[in-house]
């Protein structure tokens, strides 16, 4: 399985960080993370799926 990708039925993925990579630059400087955040949200698009299933009502509060 390619690093990132969540093999399918599984909620939620889980990932990995050394410590060089999450203190990274990227992450504070404003205008770098915009641009990293550009990058994951246009590689999510360009091979990413989203299943919807039909909407369901809630219960009634209380």
């Amino acid at each position: 399985m390619p690093p990132g990708r969540c093999p399918v039925g599984l909620p939620a993925c889980s990932i990995t960080l050394r410590g060089s990579e999450y203190f990274d630059d990227t992450f504070r400087e404003p205008e770098a993370y915009l641009v990293w955040q550009d990058t994951i949200w246009r590689t999510l698009h360009s091979t990413g799926r989203v299943q919807a299933g039909d909407p369901r009502a809630l219960p009634p509060a209380g």
